[in-house]
This record gives structure tokens, sequence and C-alpha cells, in this order.
């Protein structure tokens, strides 16, 4: 995870396919416990990478997996990474029911740590299917979790996708606003990714506001993050 946060992917899935190999060495099952299941997040690489196929059958194995072993929070991990995969290919109305039933298994399990990232999900779809409000709702929700975690990350990411809520609103001034924070949330933890995607909504927002100078700057930042990172789908 900590490969993923600083942008090094493939270093990422080595660990991650080291420890999955061990797993089948040692003829054992992850323990039950979220995310000791190294199939999800190796999902999540691939999301990054741009394999949506090859994360949609690592979730799908981790999810049967769970449901086999009774293990909740790897099922409701295994849903978050299928919501995500199944929103990459544009099956929004599968991605709905994956991120409700990641969401109601974070909440039955108590586990409000993990429910945001589950929420934004949720979020994310209802934004690509235009329910705006809806959205809006789970974006916000995210972001008052974790900020009583006091978790700057999570903020981050909630901050971003409000902040491009707001766009689509056409509230460019809030929206660059929240955009901002989240930037300078990002640069203090070093988090590449979130800094791209940050500074790439700073850089629509001031398109829209045909401040052309300014947008291609941002852009080229953007870009130039993503491109060294292999941050594909945001390139």
């Amino acid at each position: 995870w900590m490969h993923i946060r600083v942008g090094q992917f493939e270093r990422a899935a080595e660990a991650l396919t080291r420890c999955r190999r061990l797993y089948t060495r040692l003829q054992r099952a992850p323990l039950p416990y979220m995310g000791t299941d190294p199939a999800t997040p190796l999902a999540i690489v691939a999301l990054i990478n741009g394999r949506h196929e090859r994360a949609v059958i690592l979730a799908e194995d981790a999810r049967r997996s769970a449901e086999e072993r009774h293990d909740n929070h790897n099922l409701a991990f295994a849903h978050y990474a299928l919501t995500a995969a199944r929103s990459a290919q544009g099956d929004y109305d599968v991605a709905y029911t994956h991120a409700e039933k990641a969401c109601q298994l974070s909440h039955a399990l108590g586990n409000d740590w993990f429910l945001p990232y589950a929420l934004n999900e949720w979020g994310k779809v209802c934004r690509a299917v235009g329910n705006l409000d809806e959205a809006r709702r789970h974006f916000r929700s995210s972001d008052e979790l974790k900020e009583a975690f006091e978790d700057r990350e999570g903020m981050a990411v909630a901050l971003n996708h409000l902040a491009e809520i707001d766009f689509l609103r056409g509230d460019y001034a809030n929206a660059r606003q929240l955009y901002q924070q989240a930037l300078a949330l990002y640069q203090d933890l070093n988090d590449r990714g979130g800094l791209a995607t940050s500074l790439e909504g700073l850089a629509q927002v001031a398109a829209a506001q045909g401040d052309d100078l300014n947008a291609r700057q941002q852009f080229a930042r953007a870009l130039r993050i993503a491109t060294q990172i292999e941050y594909w789908p945001l390139v």
C-alpha cells in the first residue's frame, strides 16, 4: 500500500504477487481482516494501469473466496473493488449494486474507517449516471467520517469528488477552493496520484472560466506526474 501511495505501482504489484504466491505455497487462506487478500489490491493496481478486465477477474476471485470463507471484511473490500472495475467498464447498474453491498457490509461490521472509501465509489457511480444530489450525499458522508478520524488522505479524496460535483453544477469558485484544499493535503502527504488528480481538476476549472494559460500549465503539471507514475487512466 505504501508503494501505491507514492505511485510505485509496479513495485506494489510485485509485493502483492509475492504475497499471493506465499498463501498458495503455504496452503493458507487470508486471515479474516480487511485487506488481507492480495487479490483485491492487485485489482486496484490493475485499474490504475487501465486493465479493467483484469481488475474484474481479480476482484471476482477475491469476492468468491471471501464468500466461501464467510469473511465479510474481505468481502466488503472485494465489492468495493468490483464497484470501481465495473464502473470503469461502464456497467453502472452492476457497479451500483456492488457499491451498495460494500457499504452495507462495512456498516454492519462497524468499519467506519473503510466505509468512506465505499461511499466514494458509490458516489462516483451516481455521478456517472447524472444523479448529482445522491453523489454529493455519499461524498459528504465520506468526508465527515474521514474528518472524524483526522485521516487527511481520506479527506483529500472526498474533497476532490465534492469539487467535481460543484464543477459539474457550474459553481467554479467553490470547485476551485475544494480542489486547492485537496491539493494542499496531497502535497503534504506526497500522494502523487491524488496530486495529479487535483491539478487536473484545477485545470478543468481554469479552462471553464476561460483562463487558458493557467489551464494549460495545470494540465501539463498533472500530465507530467501521471505519466511519471504510469497512471494511465488519468493520462
